[in-house]
């Protein structure tokens, strides 16, 4: 990919309010897509497994289906995806002692 491509593609997914959530969430390990559903609320299963597949298909998440009846997916982030929360985290971090700030910031 173009480095320009990829960085629209950095910045889409920043400005994507369920990918980013998606991600953090998914920074503590190994998750069901179930799982996130429990913790995002608001987030309506369509939208998450749309940013999910997207996801995958930008090398930050890995996906597996485990062989079991019934069968059951699980999602893990790439080393890709785990360098995209740190600079997520950076942004956070930015946006706590941004001074413009009108509403808090939660990731």
């Amino acid at each position: 990919m173009e480095p320009e491509t990829a960085f629209e593609r950095i910045a889409q997914l920043i400005g994507c309010k369920w990918s980013v959530r998606i991600l953090v969430s998914l920074s503590s390990g190994v998750t069901r897509p179930s799982q996130i559903l429990k913790q995002e609320d608001g987030l309506s299963a369509r939208v998450m497994h749309r940013c999910l597949n997207r996801m995958e298909k930008d090398g930050l998440l890995q996906k597996t289906v485990l062989p079991e009846v019934p069968p059951h997916t699980e999602y893990e982030l790439t080393d890709q995806g785990h360098e995209f929360v740190k600079l997520l985290t950076t942004v956070r971090d930015m946006a706590t002692q941004w001074k413009g700030t009108q509403r808090p910031v939660k990731l």
